[in-house]
């Protein structure tokens, strides 16, 4: 019987330390193999739930709404507003490195649409010019302006009408009265239909999809 006696010449502190580098350099490589994917995977998820929130659901199936906003060409403007919002969605890495010698630090970190709607809400796609020149902040409105008092001295008569942009409605001038978007549409910058998009994420589609990822790639290099 052949015993065999090794001796490590490195502390328990030291092997430790050695080990969670060595992780931490695994780790930062299926990170970097994962994100592209992951962005990917999560815009698709974004659209989805833009798609069927219950306002954007009114506007693109010419409900009421369309016709009180009177957006031309719903279909294609609103389109290029989810592509601009999904752009916007993005998955960071966050370095993995060693903390106190003892666990690992980092990740990935999923950046959602930007708070200040800056960006959207100067896109073509977010207003539209009216035959007399009036522009329309369309989306300004949704999204900032809560349900106060938007067009002073009109009402929307709903139609049909050959004349307006939508075919559904048209604004007919009412002195004393005034257009504003109904409460269950409205929206302030802290809360709108975009915010209520994000908030209804769930963080087990997020896991979910980042276990999936991480264990293709951890599999793939095993």
């Amino acid at each position: 019987m052949t015993i065999v006696e090794v001796k490590l010449l490195d502390s328990d502190v030291t092997i430790r330390r050695k080990i969670l580098r060595e992780m931490t350099v695994q780790l930062n490589k299926a990170f970097e193999i994962v994100q592209p994917k992951l962005t990917e995977n999560i815009r698709v998820v974004v659209e989805f739930l833009i798609r069927e929130n219950p306002t954007v659901k009114k506007i693109l199936s010419g409900d009421k709404l369309l016709g009180e906003l009177g957006i031309p060409s719903e279909e294609t403007r609103f389109g290029d507003i989810i592509s601009l919002l999904k752009q916007q969605v993005e998955v960071k890495r966050v370095k993995a490195r060693v903390v106190g010698g003892t666990r690992i630090q980092g990740g990935l970190k999923i950046l959602a649409i930007k708070s200040d709607y800056t960006e959207i809400l100067s896109s073509p796609a977010a207003s539209f010019l009216t035959k007399k020149g009036v522009i329309i902040p369309y989306l300004e409105w949704l999204l900032t302006q809560g349900v106060r008092i938007l067009v002073r001295d009109y009402v929307v008569m709903f139609g049909p009408f050959k004349g307006s942009r939508t075919g559904l409605a048209l604004m007919r001038k009412q002195e004393g009265s005034g257009f504003r978007i109904d409460p269950p549409d409205a929206g302030t910058i802290n809360n709108n239909f975009i915010t209520r998009i994000i908030a209804t994420i769930p963080d087990s589609i997020l896991e979910n999809l980042l276990d999936k990822r991480l264990s293709e790639v951890l599999n793939r290099a095993s």
